[in-house]
């Protein structure tokens, strides 16, 4: 333990060079992804409960598939090295139920409860974000999960 710092030499130092680069390397990948159809998703309640997330308005859900798509224009919020093409797909879940006490259509609502409050996202907006977002992991599920039903 450094007495004066108050650091300890278990502690994570990182400079903002080193998290600029991260970031626009992970908005490379993003894009990258995108482009391949890669959809990610994501159980903020699990990510909360086990993560590193102390606030919901912290998850990644709202960097990858932003509501406002005007912060993917390059230099805005979400875009800053202007790397990213839009935004990705995203699947929203829940985990282990029997450890999470939460269910897809509370994770739903509270991701867009979050994006009307913590990021200033008009009511009807975020009401259309989320429901993209829902759609598209209904299509996911049908296509990934039911494939099977329509062959036989």
């Amino acid at each position: 333990m450094n007495v004066l710092s108050g650091e300890s030499e278990w502690e994570d130092r990182v400079s903002p060079a080193e998290l600029n680069l991260w970031e626009a390397i992970q908005d490379l990948l993003i894009d990258r992804y995108n482009q391949r159809g890669i959809v990610i998703e994501a159980c903020p309640t699990s990510n909360l409960y086990i993560g590193r997330f102390h606030h919901y308005r912290e998850h990644p859900v709202f960097r990858w598939s932003p509501p406002k798509t005007e912060w993917l224009s390059p230099g805005e919020r979400f875009n800053r090295f202007g790397l990213r093409n839009g935004c990705i797909k995203v699947c929203l879940n829940t985990d282990d139920s029997g450890l999470m006490p939460t269910t897809i259509a509370n994770e739903h609502r509270i991701i867009e409860m979050t994006a009307r409050e913590d990021y200033d996202v008009g009511a009807r907006d975020a009401e259309l974000w989320i429901d993209q977002i829902r759609q598209d992991g209904v299509k996911i599920f049908q296509d990934s999960h039911l494939q099977w039903v329509f062959e036989n």
